[in-house]
């Protein structure tokens, strides 16, 4: 028998009125909801838990990371937050030919700043992993803005560079399952509408043979006139901005049973 399919929300977010939007979307959904404050290093009890029950995580990196490292197979799915799938280097192997960043490197941050000294340069630089230890920037020897970000992540870190480019438009879609569920505009504005050529290119990378979860998020680019992939992030710590909640939530309902199911046969 499944169970009552349950939420557990991060609710001190910084972005307050749309967790009390998915919230919303999420009682009408007939499922239940338990919203928790967190900040880093604080405790959260588990153990109303088991095993056997279906229960969908949605928060802050912090907050995902915990139930990641604490819950280990106490609830199906939990997050849908596959930090592996997630790096740039995972993904770019399937997904290169649509990408806005390319021609890319990927190298450690430390050798990189070894290859640049001396040299006059202005490259696009981002982390390889999806946590983000430090936003994607743009870095010039002018400015040598890429110091503090190798004092804050050290030489270890795996980062990607390239070209800079001027984009227009950024798009976000909500994959379910194969399926693009939902989309908006982000940038310049957010709206509740998204073109058309941008939801082709999400449809074609959600019905991909590989994927990086079950559920996840898609963001698209316009630049010039062709659209690329900018980035794919998980679906538990993801915005979703001016999308339809009733759709996402009602898709990632049925995404849990599916999984919950899988799981337990």
């Amino acid at each position: 028998m499944i169970p009552k399919l349950q939420w557990l929300i991060h609710s001190n977010m910084e972005n307050d009125n749309v967790i009390k939007r998915l919230v919303r979307a999420v009682g009408r959904s007939g499922a239940n909801i338990r919203c928790v404050n967190y900040k880093l290093g604080d405790h959260i009890r588990l153990d109303m838990y088991d095993h056997s029950d279906c229960v969908v995580c949605y928060g802050g990196i912090d907050f995902i990371q915990y139930l990641n490292n604490n819950r280990i197979t106490k609830f199906i799915p939990g997050p849908w937050f596959n930090l592996r799938n997630l790096r740039c280097s995972t993904y770019y192997a399937y997904f290169g030919r649509y990408l806005l960043n390319q021609p890319y490197n990927m190298l450690p941050l430390g050798d990189l700043c070894r290859q640049l000294i001396g040299r006059d340069y202005c490259l696009f630089l981002r982390p390889d992993i999806g946590t983000k230890p430090f936003v994607g920037q743009v870095i010039d020897s002018k400015t040598n803005n890429i110091k503090p970000i190798l004092e804050s992540v050290g030489p270890e870190t795996l980062v990607i560079t390239s070209t800079p480019k001027i984009i227009s438009n950024e798009w976000r879609f909500v994959a379910c399952n194969r399926e693009i569920v939902a989309g908006c505009q982000y940038l310049p504005s957010e709206e509740s509408s998204y073109g058309n050529k941008a939801f082709v290119l999400a449809q074609k990378i959600c019905q991909h043979e590989w994927q990086p979860d079950l559920c996840y998020v898609i963001d698209i680019v316009q630049f010039g006139n062709n659209v690329y992939l900018l980035e794919l992030n998980s679906f538990s710590c993801s915005g979703f901005y001016q999308c339809d909640l009733d759709r996402i939530v009602g898709h990632a309902n049925q995404a849990a049973v599916s999984e919950w199911k899988d799981y337990h046969k």
